[in-house]
């Protein structure tokens, strides 16, 4: 399955420039010796961004090496739904799938390699795999949240089973773990009725020991949502993006189209910074609209017919007429925090902008030769992208990727 090796066009942004500096913020930020666009609010450090990226012509060099993901053939390159990826240092690529219970796992050249894990209940099996529920740990190994067995359980990269942490219901709220050399962090969500119309969702950052005994709970936030008001706005409310970073910062977004702003929180909890950036507020046309509300129709179908979990009468909301939106955030463990911020099929689609660990917009890419990204993964100089995801078979492009500077 190893693809030929040949250049994929990125098309470095040339953004409109929108400086709407206050001169009250920027006079404070010189007076303090810090850098132009970092500024001081009721004590935390904000990171200003305009519109206009640092390095619009940051030369990234991206090349195909192959794609995983076939129609019909051989069972271990035929996909479905991903709904776990990972890259380790070796640049092995991992890949579990809805209702999979076993993850498959590719060389970098994108043939297979063996599978990790199977269906049961003994040691070394798994029973449901927990959305987002497979991680690479730093010393090597893959950690695998088992929703069916309320635990996590631990594989070497050749599949070896080693052993299991239990860490009980506390697993059915988990909505995003990170191993850690020392244990593991979880990132806990936790959902209650405020009033007869409202619920706050809440989140919580545990610390737990390498046994999965919890050692410390943060808040991170508490959402306010009205179910019957349930508009695009309201909607963003209840989907945070979230990823931590090798200083093990905890970096959260939200989908919305109203505000483009970054939360930097310690590990204890406190806010360490926060990174705003001007929206580009491109609207899309009627045609795009209409694409993008078909997109769905498909993803809602398929996923009716894959998990039977959807109702009949389930209708969308209202599709974001902005191209702007956020739509999920990586961390590339070389140094850059990615965010993709398009939903349209047409033009931009695939639209990634990449913030260096101090916050600062370093530069805006499009990655052109897809229709559209699904996910992503980053690790050991390559980028594994998932798409199809609407279509008849789902495929992973890997690509080796060079960007200059990285921290």
């Amino acid at each position: 399955m190893s693809g030929s090796r040949r250049p994929i066009p990125v098309l470095p942004a040339r953004s409109v420039l929108l400086r709407l500096c206050v001169f009250t913020l920027l006079v404070p930020a010189a007076c303090s010796g810090r850098p132009e666009g970092m500024v001081e609010i009721d004590g935390v450090l904000h990171v200003m961004n305009t519109t206009e990226p640092l390095e619009p012509d940051l030369p990234i060099s991206l090349e195909l090496q192959a794609v995983i993901g076939v129609a019909e053939g051989p069972e271990e390159y035929m996909l479905g739904i991903i709904i776990g990826l990972e890259v380790d240092d070796e640049g092995r690529i991992y890949t579990v799938g809805w209702h999979e219970n076993s993850v498959r796992v590719f060389l970098p050249e994108g043939s297979f390699s063996h599978h990790i894990g199977r269906q049961g209940q003994g040691p070394g099996e798994l029973e449901r795999v927990l959305l987002e529920g497979m991680r690479v740990a730093p010393d090597g190994n893959l950690w695998i949240a088992d929703a069916g067995r309320l635990q996590f359980t631990l594989f070497t990269p050749a599949g070896e089973y080693l052993h299991d942490i239990r860490i009980g219901r506390r697993l059915l709220n988990l909505f995003l773990f990170e191993p850690l050399r020392d244990g593991f962090m979880g990132v806990i969500q936790q959902t209650q009725m405020s009033s007869e119309t409202d619920f706050v969702t809440a989140f919580s950052l545990d610390r737990y020991s390498v046994d999965g005994d919890s050692l410390s709970s943060v808040e991170l936030s508490a959402i306010q949502i009205n179910p019957m008001q349930m508009e695009t706005e309201t909607l963003a409310w209840m989907e945070p993006l979230i990823v931590l970073d090798r200083r093990e910062r905890i970096w959260q977004t939200f989908r919305r189209n109203d505000e483009y702003r970054l939360t930097v929180f310690w590990p204890n909890g406190s806010v360490e910074r926060v990174v705003e950036k001007e929206f580009d507020r491109v609207l899309k046309t009627a045609e795009e609209l209409e694409e993008e509300r078909q997109f769905y129709q498909r993803v809602m179908d398929r996923l009716q017919r894959e998990s039977g979990g959807m109702p009949a009468d389930f209708e969308f909301p209202v599709i974001d007429p902005l191209k702007t939106t956020v739509q999920s955030i990586s961390y590339d463990p070389d140094g850059y925090i990615w965010v993709k911020v398009n939903t349209s099929k047409s033009g931009a689609t695939n639209t990634f902008d990449l913030f260096d660990l101090a916050g600062r917009y370093v530069t805006r890419f499009v990655i052109g030769a897809h229709e559209r990204i699904d996910r992503i993964a980053i690790g050991a100089g390559h980028l594994c992208v998932v798409t199809g995801f609407d279509e008849e078979f789902v495929q992973i492009h890997v690509y080796t990727i060079d960007i200059p500077g990285r921290d």
